[in-house]
Parts: C-alpha cells; sequence; structure tokens
C-alpha cells in the first residue's frame, strides 16, 4: 500500500468513526428524551444562579468593608452597611443551588426555574440578615474610635486649660493673698489708730478742765451746780469756811533759827504754822527732826502745824530722790506734832495719788501743790493742773504762779473762783511778786482759803506782813 492509500484510509476511518459515535449519540438521546431537558435545567441552574448572585456583590464592594474598619474607623458608619454583607452572599448562591441540583437531578425546567428564583432570595434574606452584625459591628467599632476621638480632644483641652488655668489661678491666689494682707494691714492700721484715739482721748479726759465740761454743761443745762465745800480741820483751826486764812512759814537752816523763828511767829498769832523743811541741814536725819518737832509742838502750842518740803523744781532749796522724798513724808505723818503734810502733786517719778493715799491712811491731811517760780500757764493750762491735783486725792489744792504782767493775775483770780465752784476741795491760790500781792488779799473773793503772810523772814516773794494782812482781810 502506498502513501497515499494509506493516508486515504486513514481518512476514511475517521468519518466513520463520528459518524458511528454520534449515531449512537442520538439513539441515546432518543431513548432517554425525558433526562435532556433535566441535564440543561441542571446546566442553567448551575450556569445562571452561580453567575447572576456573584455578579451582584462581586464588585468591589466585597474588598472595601474588610479593609474599611482596619483603616479609617472615623470616616463614618454610613457607606459600611451597604458594603460589609457582599462576602457572604457571594458564597452562599453557588453553594446553595449546587447542592439542590445534584441532589434534584430530575427536576422538570419549571422546578429548575422556580429553584433558580428561590435559590438568590436566601441569599438576599442572608444578605439582609448578615449586614446587622457588621452595621453593629461597624456602629460599635466607629463608636469607639468617635469616643476615642472625642477623649483625646479633651485631654488635649484639660492639658492646655491646666498651663493656662493653672497659671491664672495663680495669680488669682497672689492677688486675693495681697488683697488679703493689705486689707489686714488697714485693720491694724485702724485698730492701731483708734486704740491711740481711745488713749489721747483718755489723755485729754484726764488733762480736760472741769470748767470746760461745767460750760457745756451751763450750755445745756443752765447755770452749773455750785459743789459744797468739804472743810479741812487742824486742830482748832478749819480751812475752808469763814474768812481766808492766814499762814506764816518757818524757813531756816538750824534748830536755834527755827526754834527761834516759831517763838516770834506764836507771839504774831497766825491761824497756822508751815515749817519748810527742806531748808533745814538735817532733813533727811529722822532722829534730829524728831527731836526738833518735839521742841516746836512746846512753843507753837495749839497752832496746826504743816510740814513743807519744797523741792528745787518748785523753788524750793533741796533736791531729794522720789524713795527719800515719800518716806521722809510717811515719817512726818506718822508724827503727832505735824497736822498737815504738803505734797507735790506733779513730781516726777512719785505715785503721788498713792503716797496721798497712805498719808490719809496715818490720819493726816493733804495740800496737793504746784508751784511755778518762773511763769504763769495759761488759763486751760491752769485749769488743767487744779484738775490732776484734785484727781491724786488731796484734800487742800495749792496752785502758785509767777505773773510777767497783770493780767497773768487776773487770768489765775479767774481760774480759781471758776474751779472754786466746781470742785468740793478748798483752793489755795497766789501769784507771787509785787504784782501778785492783789491775789494774797482777794480770797474772801475768788474763794481761795489760805494766804500766806511774813513774821520777820519770808519764805516767797510778796508775802505781806501778818499785821497788815490781817488788817486788809477785815476790812474787804
Amino acid at each position: 500500500m502506498g502513501l497515499f492509500d494509506f493516508l486515504k484510509k486513514l481518512a476514511g476511518v475517521a468519518p466513520e468513526e463520528t459518524s458511528s459515535e454520534q449515531s449512537k449519540q442520538v439513539e441515546e438521546a432518543k431513548e432517554e428524551p425525558a433526562a435532556a431537558p433535566a441535564e440543561e435545567a441542571v446546566e442553567q441552574t448551575v450556569e445562571t444562579p452561580a453567575e447572576e448572585p456573584a455578579a451582584q456583590p462581586v464588585e468591589a464592594p466585597a474588598e472595601e468593608p474588610a479593609e474599611q474598619p482596619e483603616e479609617t474607623p472615623a470616616e463614618g458608619p454610613a457607606e459600611q452597611p451597604e458594603e460589609a454583607p457582599a462576602e457572604e452572599p457571594a458564597e452562599q448562591p453557588e453553594e446553595a443551588p449546587t447542592e439542590e441540583t445534584e441532589e434534584q437531578p430530575e427536576q422538570t425546567p419549571a422546578e429548575s426555574e422556580e429553584a433558580a428564583e428561590e435559590a438568590p432570595a436566601e441569599p438576599e434574606e442572608a444578605a439582609e440578615e448578615t449586614p446587622a452584625e457588621p452595621e453593629e459591628a461597624a456602629e460599635e467599632t466607629s463608636a469607639e474610635p468617635e469616643e476615642a476621638a472625642e477623649e483625646a480632644p479633651a485631654v488635649q483641652e484639660d492639658t492646655d486649660e491646666f498651663d493656662t488655668g493653672r497659671l491664672e489661678k495663680l495669680i488669682m491666689e497672689k492677688r486675693k493673698e495681697k488683697k488679703k494682707k493689705k486689707k489686714e494691714d488697714k485693720a491694724a492700721k485702724k485698730l492701731k489708730k483708734a486704740e491711740l484715739s481711745v488713749r489721747d482721748e483718755q489723755e485729754k479726759a484726764d488733762e480736760r478742765s472741769l470748767y470746760t465740761w461745767t460750760r457745756d454743761k451751763k450750755k445745756k443745762n443752765g447755770k452749773p451746780e455750785i459743789l459744797e465745800k468739804i472743810p479741812v480741820t487742824a486742830k482748832e483751826t478749819v480751812i475752808g469756811e469763814g474768812l481766808p486764812k492766814i499762814c506764816v512759814p518757818i524757813f531756816a537752816a538750824t534748830d536755834e533759827e527755827i526754834l527761834m523763828q516759831a517763838e516770834y511767829i506764836r507771839q504774831a498769832g497766825p491761824d497756822l504754822v508751815e515749817w519748810r523743811a527742806d531748808r533745814y541741814v538735817d532733813v533727811c536725819d529722822t532722829e534730829k527732826m524728831g527731836a526738833l518737832l518735839e521742841k516746836l509742838a512746846e512753843v507753837l502750842g495749839s497752832m496746826p502745824l504743816l510740814l513743807t518740803i519744797r523741792s528745787r523744781r518748785e523753788g524750793g532749796d533741796i533736791d531729794l530722790e522720789p524713795a527719800d522724798y515719800e518716806r521722809i513724808l510717811l515719817w512726818a505723818a506718822a508724827r503727832p506734832e505735824i497736822d498737815l503734810i504738803d505734797v507735790e502733786g506733779l513730781m516726777p517719778g512719785t505715785d503721788t495719788e498713792l503716797l496721798i493715799r497712805d498719808i490719809h491712811g496715818l490720819g493726816k491731811s493733804v495740800i496737793s501743790s504746784c508751784h511755778f517760780f518762773d511763769r504763769t500757764p495759761k488759763k486751760q493750762e491752769m485749769e488743767r493742773i487744779l484738775d490732776k491735783l484734785e484727781r491724786t486725792g488731796g484734800d487742800i489744792l495749792k496752785l502758785a504762779v509767777m505773773p510777767e504782767k497783770s493780767r497773768d493775775v487776773l487770768k489765775l483770780m479767774d481760774v480759781t473762783a471758776e474751779k472754786n465752784d466746781r470742785t468740793p476741795c478748798p483752793l489755795i491760790t497766789m501769784a507771787m511778786g509785787d504784782i501778785g500781792r492783789i491775789s494774797r488779799i482777794s480770797g474772801r473773793l475768788t474763794g481761795s482759803c489760805v494766804t500766806f503772810a511774813t513774821v520777820g523772814q519770808s519764805s516767797a516773794p510778796g508775802q505781806i506782813p501778818l499785821v497788815e494782812l490781817r488788817n486788809i482781810l477785815n476790812l474787804i
């Protein structure tokens, strides 16, 4: 057989085989006519449900829901619920129809179409059910970032507010402390000022003249009330009643001179005698003074005796320490020969009020005195001085000044008359010197209850001899 024949043979064999095979298939198809539609239905169910459901969810949304929660959870939950359910429907339609078609290969084309219609419905329901979970998850995931987003700015704001707020708070605290301190300082100054004002008012009240008080009272209530005098009795002499009493001083340094002057005074017959012990050389020796007092009492007899130790500050001849001054006066107050004690009411370093109280305790009366041998104080000052002397507790108040002009004498006499109406204590006032002699004889007019005269040597300038003074007083 040649090559050509071989090829031809081969070509003739192939058509025969193929035709035989086709004929077999046709015969088989004729024998089984009902199976073909089932197979076509199977093919259709396999093709259409798998393709159509997959076509809807397979689009880009299937991949985006898986990536979006990881990348940008804060973009918002609006787009996520539509895209998230695409994964499950894509898998369910493929599995559900294939299983049904494999289990029911003998369904009719109508049944296959119904199955094809029902098959996609299940994925849709699953698609409708499944998105709820992603939506909730998306809401939770989105809520968490939102909360985190809300918390994060709050922290930042807190930090910003902490810095600025703390600074402002510190500034306000400093201002409050400054205001508080300023207020406390102001209150302290006000309290101190009030204390000073109270003390000043107290001092002014202490120094305030009773004349001013009486004058103010007179304006409101008419005439001031004239106080009744409390007379002082020394032996048989009553000071503060009747005519002014005449007192004569003994002013000598030795025992002999003192006793000699005492004899002359007794013969002149004054109302009382003053021993100026500051001139005595042994004034600090109480034994010698005691012996001298016994002799004086024998000479003077029933005449009252006034003891005075005048300091140089007030025109005397001696300067004693306050302790020595008080000691001698208290000693003298205990002596029976002494009837009255003169106390310098404004002596520095001495509590004259306490001293006078102690002298009263020993049963003796006190003349509280003040002397100005160089000037005449102003009227208001003289009023304050008399008020101070009265506050010391003296039984008799004494003020002596040195006038420079006649008006000074008139001021003293005016102050004496006004004070005499406002105090129960008897007063003794005088203007020393020649121009002040009128004050020594005008006691009945002004209220001065004692005047000083001389028998021999005088103890102060301007004193009038006893005989002449007595005549003048009787005439006035």
